[in-house]
């Protein structure tokens, strides 16, 4: 027997052992096991024969709190009746408690006579714990249905095996149709999967109230006409519980709660009997409590289920073909030694991988198997079988793993032989011997590892046509280097036409041996390993070894080793062949070299001479931000000599800081070039443009380059520009103001009959306006590009609504066009300065007037927010794009259009307005859609003003 097998024998012995000492463990496995098979098959449809009638808070609130008067439930009785029911169950625990106090007479005979005209009324029992003496005593005749005393107790929990049965009062039994027990006993985790066919007390066996439900509705007699003991054990015709274990059987659960139809109380007194019997007709019905506060419910492995339905759940379980057929503990067992010793026989062989898939797959399908069972109403014990399977399965893994790590360790044995063989061998490849001493040299190995009595190599010539012997040891190794062996003759032969390793372990008998050297040099040969030399696919010798001393034959990791000593002999007689091919193309491609370097040589003096020559300054750094490239220009520029910093990091090299600073940025990846204006040398007023941007090479970044480009000249023309503009604008000023002066003299003094003339003079007045606004406007555009902030002279301004009334109105005269303003009463006092108020509203307006046409409509409106006043300006013209609503406040920026080149303007407008508006703590936006008009903002301070709106001291 293999050693594997006998050892996962006895695992699978220890494990059986092992799994019968721990009953109570299987049992509580298997449960756990069966609440799977509940939660993997899901609900079932209820047996459609069990109706539910629960009193529910609406019955409660309905009829009565509870408990119920027995007057009270003879009414629900008399109800249900007339649905004509087979079997009314009543799961009321109250009935069992009304003989511990007197019931009023009237009530007593209403539910005696009720339970009377019903006829199949079964009424519930319970077992007391505590005996004690009752009010009457307890009823001995057929209608409590006792088990001859002797049978013995069932094996119920301790405190029922003492007590009394509690049964409704006396004169009720003789109606009912029969009378079962409530008791149930839950397992220790508090799961009640098994419902009781009998409960004892007292020494006598009581029928359960679920037990009693299913003889009634079959229609079997009482006592021992449907229940029977014999041989320990309580049958019915559907179900045989044993009284050692408590006369218990499965509970096949149709689903959680709701799963069963149910008929509230208060609907059912409510209803007509026509309508009952479509509910109660032939069907089995069981009357109980579900409310929260009064009914009780217990834990099942589908949920929590109140009484009635529990009792719904057993009563269906006792009828044929609801019940679930348990598969007898001892088949759970020989299924677990059967598939254990399986397991044993047939994975003790295979590898560890396997053996874990192998089961893992037997449990999984055992799993699937016991759940198709389950789903048809079959039970089986699987702890037993699972647990010893899985145990099993887990040592048979281990013992193959075992196995598996002495395997390898044996392997490893034998690759650090090898490994040992290949370091010898390079060492002996890497000592520099000539070739002739170093195929000795490895024969002289071959000869001493694999304990033989001579050795040859032997090479195929030329044409590939045959072999010849270059070096041999032992036997006659002079003489045998006459011989030569054709291509496919003598076991060399054979090796070398079909390149695969070759043992004759009886070389005598072999066919194949080239009998005729061996006569000829006097060396007879008893067994030969013979491996081929390939190299590039092609065989170009062959070695061989004779004569295995101590009469051990060759093996098959002989010729593994061999083939390796082949190889690396191949590789060392190519690399010879090949050294004089090599050095003829060294020394080809040394002159080519040579030749290559003088090219290399004047191409980088042309490009040095070009860079230092170049009008920009050029710094160059490779991959790791080593400086290796500044120019004159850029020498002069930065203040640093090109041996200085030479191979110094960017970092580290003494350059002005907002050129190291642009070093230390990320360059943008789209972009383009990091592009910066900065003085160099620091403090010479000398402005250049530095220009960062990486050197990529198939996609890497190699470097940097840095050109410095000096640009004052044009810093100056800038400087210059805005000179002139400040020039331009002052000279035109003084002009202005005096020919604004002489028309307002003949404007407000106009000579009889010359309406005309003064209609002429006010157009100069307002054209001079204009002129003297935009003059400001440069004036304070001037200002801004010097960098200066804008002259504000506050004042509160009480006026502003008579202001800007007066502004549009010219505004609206000056352009034929309808302006409306609209401006709260309560407008309060702005803190601003008069003039550059006007302005901004000015510079709005005709703006607005400007880019929308003549019937389209201007407000000028004005709302307060808080410590600002928000004035308004807007149009229902083409309105602005997305796109022009980012640009329009942007200095001289107009917008494109086909009205543009009609409409004049210097694109300062809207600029300066918004400037205007920031000097004085506000701000300026706009809102449009296009299509539908355009809204400018702005926002100014009220007076008084707050602390961060005032002006400075």
């Amino acid at each position: 027997m293999h050693k594997r097998t006998r050892n996962g024998l006895l695992a699978l012995l220890g494990i059986l052992a092992l799994l019968a000492l721990i009953p109570q463990r299987l049992e509580r496995l298997n449960f756990q096991l069966q609440d799977a098979c509940y939660t993997g098959r899901g609900a079932r449809a209820p047996r459609p024969e069990i109706v539910l009638v629960t009193i529910d808070e609406a019955s409660l609130l309905s009829v009565a709190p509870w408990p119920w008067s027995a007057g009270q439930i003879a009414r629900l009785v008399d109800c249900l009746s007339t649905g004509r029911p087979r079997v009314l169950g009543l799961d009321l625990e109250s009935l069992t408690h009304a003989t511990l106090a007197p019931l009023p007479s009237a009530d007593s005979s209403a539910l005696q006579s009720a339970l009377q005209r019903a006829g199949n009324v079964v009424l519930p029992a319970v077992v007391e714990a505590v005996p004690q003496p009752l009010a009457g005593a307890l009823p001995t005749g057929p209608e409590v249905y006792r088990f001859g005393a002797g049978t013995g107790r069932t094996a119920m929990p301790a405190r029922l095996r003492e007590g009394v049965l509690v049964t409704p009062r006396r004169e009720l039994l003789p109606v009912a149709a029969g009378l079962g027990t409530l008791n149930v006993t839950p397992e220790t985790d508090h799961i009640l999967r098994r419902g009781p066919l009998v409960a004892s007390g007292d020494d006598h066996l009581y029928p359960s109230f679920a037990a009693e439900l299913a003889r009634v509705y079959q229609g079997a007699a009482p006592g021992g006409a449907y229940y029977t003991v014999a041989d320990g054990q309580v049958h019915t015709p559907t179900r045989a519980a044993e009284l050692a274990t408590g006369a218990e059987y499965p509970i096949n659960y149709a689903g959680g709660y709701g799963t069963y139809p149910s008929l509230s109380a208060r609907r059912a007194l409510a209803a007509s009997p026509a309508e009952l019997a479509q509910w109660l007709e032939g069907k089995l019905v069981i009357v109980g409590l579900v409310t929260s506060t009064t009914a009780g419910t217990l834990a099942t492995p589908t949920g929590w289920l109140p009484g009635p339905e529990l009792q719904a759940n057993m009563a269906a379980s006792l009828l044929p073909g609801g019940g679930l057929t348990v598969v007898a503990g001892g088949w759970g067992w020989l299924v677990a030694l059967l598939g254990g010793l399986a397991m044993v026989l047939g994975l003790a062989r295979r590898r560890a991988r396997s053996s874990l898939l192998i089961t893992a797959g037997a449990i999984l399908a055992s799993w699937v198997a016991a759940q198709l069972l389950f789903d048809a109403g079959v039970l089986l014990p699987l702890a037993a079988p699972l647990a010893t399977w899985a145990l099993t399965g887990a040592a048979i893994v281990l013992l193959s793993a075992h196995a598996a790590e002495r395997a390898q360790a044996e392997a490893h044995g034998r690759g650090e032989a090898q490994i040992r063989t290949l370091h010898n061998l390079g060492e002996m490849l890497a000592s520099g011997l000539d070739r002739r001493r170093l195929l000795n040299e490895i024969l002289l190995w071959v000869q001493r590892e694999l304990g033989v009595e001579a050795a040859s190599l032997l090479l195929m010539d030329a044409d590939h046509q045959r072999l010849h012997f270059e070096a041999a040891l032992g036997g006659a190794p002079e003489a045998i280097k006459d011989f030569t062996v054709e291509l496919g003759q003598g076991i060399a032969g054979t090796v070398a036409l079909t390149g695969k390793p070759l043992i004759a372990n009886d070389a005598r008998r072999d066919p194949r041996q080239a009998r005729e050297i061996a006569q000829a040099v006097g060396f007879p040969t008893r067994d030969i390993l013979c491996v081929p030399m390939v190299r590039q696919g092609r065989v170009v010798g062959v070695i061989e070894a004779l004569n295995r001393q101590g009469g051990r034959p060759f093996a098959p990791v002989d010729a593994d080793l061999l083939s390796v000593i082949a190889q690396e002999a191949a590789l060392f007689l190519e690399n010879a062949r090949l050294y004089g091919e090599l050095q003829e193309r060294v020394d080809f491609a040394n002159a080519e070299l040579r030749a290559t370097n003088e090219s290399l040589a004047a191409e980088k003096a042309r490009t040095d001479t070009l860079v230092h020559e170049m009008a920009s300054g050029v710094v160059a750094t490779d991959a790791e931000e080593r400086i290796i490239l500044v120019n004159e220009l850029a020498e002069e520029m930065l203040g640093v000599r090109q041996e200085q910093v030479r191979g110094l990091s960017v970092f580290e090299a003494p350059l002005p800081e907002p050129i190291a600073a642009m070093f230390r940025e990320p360059l943008p990846s789209r972009e383009g070039p990091l592009a910066r204006e900065v003085e160099l040398p620091p403090g010479s007023g000398r402005q250049a443009r530095a220009h960062l941007a990486p050197f990529d090479r198939e996609g890497e970044t190699i470097g940097k380059v840095l050109v410095l480009t000096d640009v004052t000249q044009f810093v100056e023309l800038d400087k210059l520009k805005n000179d002139l503009i400040s020039f331009v604008s002052h000279e035109l000023k003084n002009p202005l103001a005096a020919v604004m002066a002489f028309t307002h003299l003949l404007q407000t003094q106009p000579a009889a009959g010359q309406e005309p003339l003064s209609r002429y003079v006010w157009n100069i007045e307002h054209q001079a306006q204009a002129m003297q606004s935009l003059v400001q406007d440069y004036l304070s555009v001037a200002r801004l590009e010097a960098g200066r902030p804008l002259d504000v002279e506050w004042e509160p301004l009480d006026d502003v609504g008579e202001q800007i009334t007066e502004l549009v109105a010219v505004e609206a005269l000056a352009r034929n066009r309808e302006i409306t303003v609209d401006l709260p009463a309560d407008l309060p006092v702005i803190w601003a300065d008069r003039q550059k108020l006007r302005q901004i509203l000015l510079n709005l307006v005709s703006n607005a007037a400007k880019y929308t046409p003549t019937e389209a409509t201007i407000t000028v409106s004005a709302q307060p927010q808080g410590n600002f006043v928000a004035f308004s300006v807007a149009d229902t013209g083409e309105g602005l794009s997305e796109d022009a609503q980012e640009h329009v406040f942007e200095k001289f920026r107009r917008l494109r259009g086909p009205d543009a080149a009609r409409v004049p303007g210097t694109g300062i407008g809207l600029y300066l307005a918004r400037k205007l508006a920031e000097a004085h703590g506000g701000q300026l936006g706009v809102e449009s859609e296009p299509g539908h008009g355009a809204t400018f903002t702005f926002t100014l301070p009220t007076y008084p003003p707050a602390e961060e709106d005032s002006p400075p001291a």
